[in-house]
């Protein structure tokens, strides 16, 4: 079983950036770098959508927000159970994994609504640009 010092620091953790989000003072680092949304973009304002007992909008900014629920109860119980993973268990994870960037990329593509492009304002562009001027091909 985990240390409670260590299940503190992941309670704080989370604690602190569910603090930060609902304070509009977080940014997703994958966005951040990269310019396009995360896979699990829209899942903090899903939370905050279901904090405020609005549903609806929970779904519209992620459909997956009731599984990421869900295991994040069972990552809890199986951290204070400590219960191994098995086999099976992994073949789970992996299918929704699968689905949750089938959902992704569908929402990426042909939802656009949801989700905002902006390379430019990016980090990892900013850093091409960088490269790109220095080796003379711009």
């Amino acid at each position: 079983m985990k240390s409670k010092k260590q299940i503190l620091i992941i309670i704080i953790s989370l604690f602190i950036l569910i603090l930060l989000s609902l304070l509009g003072l977080y940014r997703c680092p994958f966005r951040y770098i990269f310019g396009i949304p995360c896979p699990l973009c829209g899942m903090t304002r899903a939370f905050i959508s279901l904090l405020k007992l609005d549903i609806s909008k929970a779904f519209y900014y992620h459909a997956f927000w009731p599984v990421i629920v869900v295991l994040f109860i069972l990552y809890f119980i199986f951290l204070f159970k400590n219960i191994k993973i098995n086999k099976k268990m992994v073949f789970v994870l992996d299918i929704i994994g699968i689905l949750n960037l089938v959902y992704y990329f569908y929402r990426l593509f042909f939802l656009s609504g949801v989700f905002h492009i902006d390379f430019e304002n990016y980090i990892l562009y900013k850093i091409l640009l960088i490269f790109k001027l220095k080796s003379g091909i711009i």
